[in-house]
């Protein structure tokens, strides 16, 4: 996001589809492909993925997609959450997004006071000239940009977050660029620069901005991160499948201390299963969606303590 030309000389895409490797005139004996040698022959892929897409657009017909075909898919898909990664903290070509953003802020107090005038002053006005420029460019991070890292103004807002793009765009009609957009355009030229000490600078500033604007939001940021690293589910299936173990060794050996252990294991796992369950609560503020595989595990555990 912030060194485009190093990621992309990166073998970061996997392709063992051998006709996959042909129609984009890749080595054959390599599986791992970095974004320049894919992009060279990126007509050819754009060509097929456009033709899959037809295929399955069509609803009159049922399609059936060969291996050659589901590579493909596979292979643009991948080309194209890259490709809109590259463009999420800035326009992917821009040496320092933090002046263009600085600039943009400055110009738009002025731009839009022109607005307001004749034609004659709006063409003289080098402010507007320039906020039309950046304007643009804008447009094409509002459309690629991936995460939503700009909060909203009313932490109530849950679904007002916005990419960076889009948030110039709205600054339009605020006349102000928020806080956060300049943050993330100084952290992206930083580390683009390799500045560790304007880097480090930015993210304070912006925790700063979060602990007096939305402490909310650098609150839960802090349980999310602590609840990633303690990883309750990924801990309570490694213990249901040791409990699951002794409990396959208690019936063939038929010793009490494998079956009791093979239920504590269990009810350890279900301790923890369950406490990861209520901080996801927590976290999302509504009960959680269950799926087939987290019913499983407290079906067939539940049967194993059971018995």
């Amino acid at each position: 996001m912030t060194r485009p030309k190093e990621a992309d000389a990166r073998k970061l895409f996997r392709i063992d589809h051998p006709e996959v490797k042909s129609l984009l005139k890749l080595n054959a004996e390599e599986k791992h492909f970095s974004f320049d040698e894919i992009f060279a022959n990126r007509a050819a892929l754009q060509k097929e993925a456009d033709r899959i897409h037809e295929m399955e657009s069509d609803q009159k017909n049922e399609v059936v997609l060969t291996r050659f075909e589901k590579a493909v898919k596979r292979v643009s898909f991948a080309v194209m959450t890259y490709f809109r990664l590259k463009n999420s903290l800035q326009p992917e070509g821009t040496t320092d997004f933090a002046s263009e953003v600085k600039l943009y802020q400055d110009s738009l107090p002025k731009a839009l006071a022109v607005l307001k005038q004749d034609r004659a002053e709006q063409e003289k006005s080098e402010e507007l000239a320039a906020v039309a420029q950046l304007f643009k460019n804008f447009q094409g991070l509002s459309q690629l940009a991936y995460p939503f890292l700009i909060p909203p103004t009313d932490p109530a807002d849950r679904d007002g977050w916005t990419n960076i793009g889009t948030n110039l765009l709205q600054s339009l009609r605020t006349g102000k660029v928020h806080p956060a957009t300049m943050a993330y355009a100084q952290m992206a030229t930083a580390y683009a620069n390799n500045d560790p000490e304007k880097f480090n600078k930015a993210v304070a500033d912006y925790q700063a901005v979060l602990k007096a604007d939305n402490p909310k939001f650098l609150t839960k940021a802090n349980h999310e991160s602590f609840f990633n690293h303690y990883a309750p589910f990924i801990k309570a299936m490694t213990i249901y499948l040791v409990a699951f173990l002794f409990a396959c060794a208690f019936w063939f050996v038929w010793a009490d201390w494998l079956r009791l252990t093979a239920l504590r294991l269990a009810l350890l796992a279900l301790v923890v299963h369950s406490t990861g369950l209520i901080f996801r609560m927590y976290l999302e503020g509504r009960p959680p969606v269950t799926n087939l595989y987290s019913s499983a595990i407290f079906v067939g555990w539940g049967s194993v303590v059971l018995d």
